[in-house]
């Protein structure tokens, strides 16, 4: 539950960058300032949170009215929902980029941005964990262009 992320979060004394997240129809706001220093206490707090937003899409999956569900899953290998997947898509961008986005969207440094990024797994993690990987490297015409024709190939049942 929210209040048990939010318990351990307190009972530790540690701060992570925050963000938000939906349940049913409410939208929830972690946000604590500042970070762990410790990665081990990171790990233990992402074990924790994946665990419960593991839960909480497979509920979601579980009552999907659709035959397709698209997931934008930051935890999706930590929650083991992957295993649930037949089809992964990553978007991989320079460094440069992610640290650019994130600042813009999050309205942090580039410091933090750059800690943010070395926290997550690497390029090659997601190349050899997802089915496909589209490269945001480009102009977003491009971008655009190479996400319309993976999905015409999705529609065609090439993948």
């Amino acid at each position: 539950t929210v209040e048990a992320i939010s318990t351990l979060i307190g009972s530790e004394n540690r701060n992570i960058p925050g963000g938000s997240f939906d349940i049913g129809n409410s939208t929830y706001a972690l946000r604590v300032e500042g970070e762990f220093v410790d990665p081990k206490e990171m790990e233990k707090l992402n074990a924790l949170t994946a665990r419960y937003m593991g839960e909480e899409i497979r509920s979601r999956l579980a009552n999907a009215s659709e035959e397709q569900v698209i997931l934008d899953a930051p935890t999706l290998f930590q929650s083991g929902i992957d295993k649930k997947c037949d089809l992964i898509i990553g978007v991989l961008a320079s460094e440069e980029d992610c640290i650019r986005r994130i600042t813009a969207r999050d309205g942090i440094s580039a410091a933090d941005a750059a800690w943010r990024l070395a926290q997550q797994p690497s390029e090659e993690f997601y190349k050899k964990n997802c089915h496909v990987c589209l490269e945001n490297r480009t102009d977003p015409a491009t971008f655009r262009q190479q996400t319309e024709q993976l999905l015409a190939s999705l529609q065609k049942g090439e993948l």
